[in-house]
């Protein structure tokens, strides 16, 4: 069995290098932002506004939906009590935003497309779908609404395919709000729910090592405490509405839990639920999260989804990638074994760490495969944990399959990732042409 020299291989993402050929294809630039300016009528709810646009030919405000928050619902909700009213956050997010938008300020609003719109308004007249900012006198700059919601904890990240101008900003403002534990994001905003202080771990397998596979993306969520977490009425939610056939939320079983130091796991496809063995199956098909998740037109889940206890407290959230208070357990490639009948994949602790390294949620990727260890494998200083492309059998903490379909590790060239399931990369080799 040859092995290339790891030396050669591992290599940091941060130095990689990358050359581009002098005849690839120039990267589009992004499309330059629409703008409006207008006065703010009414605020409606924590994302909804009313503005009198100027020079759009018309006397009457328009109704304008914010792009990239999702605040509660303050009317409708399917969960709140009685049902049909205001859901928990969504008075405290009107207020906020009606105290930065009072009526008569000078807005902004943006967007790539004049023609995005999102949904209609009570009277059914179809609402804007834009990024909204006040005009400071003061300061004489524009300041963002959504980025004010989101640093207070009171709105969550919505993802769009479209109008991705502030992606990357808003959904790292909800993430230093997650960090803080402010206003949705405490934890107990909404009462006292059960297990209070559980310590509970959510993540997606977003990147399924087979496409085809029904069942090959899931959540996962593990009890990292000490006693048992009961999850009968909890619910799952996502920030579009849309991920479980229009409905907001979907809810585990009488009996559900989640023993101490145990995994619970959602998959999105079809399947016998078994509350004993913490397998749930949702039936909706996918793949639903892709990792660039860019399509035109799609307005899938995004990268988020949340756990909420009986009261409407989220408790844990599976959001990727993650850019605040990252889990980045220190492990390395030690070794990729490319050719051969026992092509492998050989992890170790980083030198110099001395503490054994909880591996929960770190994935091994090739090529568009993912091979995601078992929760709650531990590595410790001077151990060697060995992931096998080839054959099957039983796997144990320091030896794991991934069976490969197709040709493998590719002799010529290839590339290993090293990554968490929250999308951090922890190391990388790669090979030849790799």
């Amino acid at each position: 069995m040859r092995r290339g020299p790891i030396t050669a291989l591992i290599t940091a993402l941060t130095t990689l290098a990358v050359t581009v050929s002098p005849t690839a294809p120039a990267v589009a630039a992004a499309p330059a932002l629409h703008h409006w300016t207008g006065t703010l009528t009414k605020v409606a709810d924590g994302d909804t506004v009313y503005v009198d646009v100027a020079g759009d030919g018309s006397a009457a405000p328009r109704p304008v939906r914010m792009i990239g928050i999702q605040a509660t619902e303050t009317h409708g909700s399917p969960v709140s009590s009685p049902p049909g009213g205001a859901e928990c956050g969504a008075a405290a997010a009107t207020r906020a935003l009606r105290a930065f938008l009072p009526v008569g300020t000078k807005v902004r609003l943006s967007a790539y497309r004049a023609s995005s719109t999102k949904g209609t308004d009570a009277a059914g007249r179809v609402r804007l779908f834009r990024f909204v900012d006040r005009w400071d006198p003061a300061t004489r700059t524009w300041q963002d609404a959504q980025r004010y919601l989101l640093d207070r904890g009171l709105a969550l990240w919505l993802r769009s395919p479209v109008e991705t101008a502030h992606v990357a900003s808003y959904h790292a403002a909800y993430q230093r709000a997650a960090a803080a534990r402010r206003g949705l994001l405490s934890g107990t905003t909404c009462g006292a729910g059960p297990a209070a202080g559980a310590r509970l771990l959510a993540w997606l397998n977003y990147d399924a090592d087979d496409e085809s596979a029904r069942n090959g993306e899931y959540l996962r969520i593990r009890n990292t405490g000490a006693t048992a977490v009961p999850l009968t009425g909890w619910r799952l939610r996502d920030a579009s509405h849309h991920l479980w056939h229009g409905s907001t939320y979907w809810s585990f079983p009488r009996g559900a839990s989640v023993g101490a130091g145990r995994t619970v796991t959602v998959f999105f496809g079809p399947g016998t639920t078994s509350v004993a063995a913490g397998r749930y199956y949702l039936g909706i098909g996918g793949p639903r999260f892709l990792p660039d998740d860019d399509r035109p037109g799609s307005d899938l889940a995004g990268r988020t989804l949340w756990l909420l206890d009986p009261a409407l407290d989220l408790r844990a959230a599976a959001d990727y990638p993650c850019t605040v208070a990252c889990r980045r357990p220190q492990v390395e490639i030690a070794d990729v074994a490319y050719t051969g009948p026992r092509e492998h994949v050989d992890l170790r602790v980083r030198a110099g760490v001395t503490t054994a390294q909880d591996l929960t949620g770190v994935v091994v990727a090739n090529d568009g495969r993912t091979k995601e260890l078992a929760p709650g494998t531990v590595l410790a200083p001077g151990e060697t944990l060995r992931v096998e492309l080839q054959g099957t059998g039983p796997s144990s903490r320091l030896h794991q399959y991934w069976p490969h379909t197709g040709t493998g590790l590719e002799d010529g060239g290839d590339t290993v990732v090293l990554r968490t399931a929250w999308a951090t990369v922890l190391d990388t080799a790669a090979w030849g042409r790799g």
